[in-house]
């Protein structure tokens, strides 16, 4: 009777999705496809559209999940999004597809289209967008909390209610819509939560599909009982600066966590890579309220005038995006829409990304004065005016020639590519935690940039809805090794495109230290570039400085001082936040950073090249620019020591 119930109800399931436009058929092929689309709204991060294909026929199928089914040509938006997969015979298969940080478009619709073997059917009502902003980085914005099934939804809005809302904006405001919407009024919600469809059985398995969440909250029972695969993915989207909060009193502690627990008001708190872990008591009002102001402490800043941003920047990309976005608390002058500044003023690729335009005015100019009064003067005087139906277009293409030397000769046609990147690297986890930026100037666009797929690529742009989109066409392809190839008008010609990056990951490089007979510290460079600079703190705290290390190769380092480093539990915090500083024109932060905010089992190095963070056009010839810093957390026979 049971098993007669369950075929009922699995049967009644598939009417409901088939009638609600979730499932696509194709019966020749013995193939039927479940859409899996989860409503609500993101401000960042990538958004996961989920599908489950069933093969029941004898053969393999080859499956192409394409959204939209049709191209809405909206402008700051992506045109195509496509997967293709290999389902074996007689079997199941989940399939994740994830968007990048920019919308579909209004116009697209939210038909799948699904080929099969060469047949084509569209799949209605098969995924939501969520993003529909070019302000895409959560600044000023509510935080997303994802909430486990076993927490009660109403009760975390009410105690949240209680907290206040967003301070109130005038002027331009990045909402919604491709071109912003209106500002939030006093009021508006620190954050807005959203109850998981499933239990932590059925979560997806990969870190960038919670990217677009700033906080998630489950229990430590759901935690352990978690796939290890969920875990996993959940953990690299902590080290990433996600707020993972675990009701219950108890958990076991993940291997990534490098630091030991610190009391927080009523929980202990566990800094996690760039984010952490609030582990609490039992769900109840106060452990809400604990969740409440914790969120309520992120998103207002010490001087009451700003908001806090959702993803962690580099310095320069935070302040492009301060200016580019948040230009209505009157700290910063919105340079976009009527002046000469770019957003490669902060964070510079080129020198000037602007077309010489004096010199072509002023080769025009000459044009103008040869074609016009010059050269009627002379044809006059020698009686062949008749000649001018010749001479112009002769002139026109002669200036047109030059024009188009002078551009060509001005800049050639290999990009520039500067790479930035700081990296938390757990050499006990095997585990790199990256965050930076990537710029690219192309005189002649590339047309495909290609990421890893641990990587999530945030393209940035102005938000102010007076200025046009400089690309037009932007597709994304996901190919069967796992990775994101970006095709298109994502680089437009003659403009610098930047890209916010965070990525986590599993990693081998190393550096091996070793503590002589004699308390000297002899290093290993294991990892994988020329080592600029180096500073060490043993685990007894004192640091040792190195410079000029190549790859492969041993040093003995000399003591830096024979005082003890500070080991505070937020050093790491405080280390990771003065390598993010980068300015150009400026030192390294290792010549100016103090041995005393070293932190016991802790190193940080300046790297020739970029290790961990890749140039997006691969193998092309490129003028490339990098900037890599890495902070390294040593293993150690202590795990409870002050190092971890």
């Amino acid at each position: 009777m049971s098993n007669l119930r369950a075929s009922w109800i699995a049967l009644g399931a598939f009417v409901a999705l088939e009638a609600a436009g979730a499932t696509v058929s194709f019966p020749k092929q013995k193939v039927h496809v479940d859409a899996l689309p989860v409503e609500g709204i993101a401000h960042h991060g990538y958004t996961p559209h989920r599908f489950e294909i069933h093969n029941s026929s004898t053969k393999k199928k080859k499956v192409t999940l394409t959204l939209p089914s049709q191209s809405g040509g909206d402008a700051y938006s992506i045109e195509k999004l496509t997967r293709s997969v290999v389902v074996s015979p007689n079997t199941s298969l989940k399939v994740l597809l994830l968007q990048p940080p920019l919308g579909i478009g209004y116009s697209a619709g939210t038909e799948v289209r699904v080929t099969v073997d060469g047949e084509t059917r569209n799949l209605a009502s098969g995924f939501h967008s969520r993003m529909d902003s070019r302000a895409n980085v959560g600044l000023g914005r509510e935080r997303i909390v994802l909430l486990s099934r076993s927490m009660d939804q109403k009760e975390f809005e009410d105690e949240t209610r209680k907290m206040g809302g967003l301070p109130s904006r005038g002027g331009h405001s990045p909402g919604h819509g491709p071109f912003g919407g209106p500002p939030p009024s006093a009021g508006t919600e620190l954050a807005v939560f959203e109850t998981a469809a499933t239990d932590l059985g059925g979560w997806n398995a990969h870190w960038l599909a919670y990217s677009s969440y700033d906080a998630i909250v489950l229990t430590d029972v759901e935690w352990t009982g978690a796939p290890r695969n969920v875990r996993e993915a959940i953990e690299r989207w902590a080290l990433c600066g996600g707020r993972l909060y675990v009701m219950g009193g108890g958990i076991d502690e993940a291997k990534r966590w490098p630091s030991k627990g610190m009391s927080f008001g009523r929980g202990v708190v566990h800094q996690f890579g760039i984010g952490r872990c609030v582990v609490l008591g039992e769900e109840n009002e106060t452990s809400r309220e604990a969740v409440a102001q914790d969120l309520a402490g992120v998103m207002r800043s010490t001087s009451g005038r700003r908001l806090a941003g959702s993803i962690p920047l580099l310095t320069g990309l935070q302040k492009g995006v301060e200016v580019m976005h948040e230009e209505d608390y009157g700290m910063y002058y919105h340079p976009f829409a009527d002046s000469d500044l770019d957003f490669n003023q902060y964070f510079p690729v080129v020198e000037s990304s602007r077309v010489p335009v004096r010199l072509v005015v002023g080769v025009l100019t000459i044009f103008v004065i040869l074609a016009g009064p010059v050269t009627l003067i002379l044809l006059a005087r020698k009686g062949k005016r008749v000649w001018f139906l010749w001479t112009l277009p002769a002139l026109a293409l002669a200036v047109s020639v030059v024009v188009f030397a002078v551009s060509f000769l001005s800049e050639g046609v290999t990009p520039h590519v500067r790479l930035t990147g700081v990296t938390i690297l757990d050499q006990s986890a095997g585990e790199a935690t990256t965050i930076g930026g990537v710029g690219i100037y192309a005189p002649i666009a590339p047309g495909e940039l290609a990421f890893d797929g641990s990587t999530e690529v945030t393209p940035l742009y102005d938000a102010h809805p007076n200025v046009d989109d400089p690309g037009g066409s932007r597709t994304v392809t996901w190919t069967d090794g796992g990775r994101q190839k970006l095709e298109g008008d994502w680089v437009p010609s003659r403009v610098t495109s930047h890209f916010a990056i965070r990525k986590s990951e599993a990693r081998k490089e190393r550096l091996e230290v070793n503590r002589l007979p004699s308390g000297e510290m002899e290093v290993l460079n294991a990892l994988g570039a020329n080592l600029r600079r180096l500073l060490v703190c043993g685990e007894d705290g004192e640091v040792f400085r190195g410079e000029n290390i190549p790859a492969g190769k041993k040093l003995t380092l000399t003591r830096e001082t024979a005082g003890r480093a500070h080991g505070r539990f937020d050093g790491l915090k405080e280390i990771f936040e003065s390598a993010l500083d980068q300015q150009p024109g400026r030192d390294s932060p290792l010549n100016s950073f103090r041995a005393s905010q070293m932190m016991p089992g802790i190193y940080w190095a300046e790297l020739e090249g970029s290790v961990f963070l890749e140039n997006p056009l691969g193998e092309r010839n490129v003028n490339l620019r990098t900037e890599s810093h890495v902070i390294g957390i040593l293993p150690t026979a202590n795990p409870g020591g002050p190092g971890r």
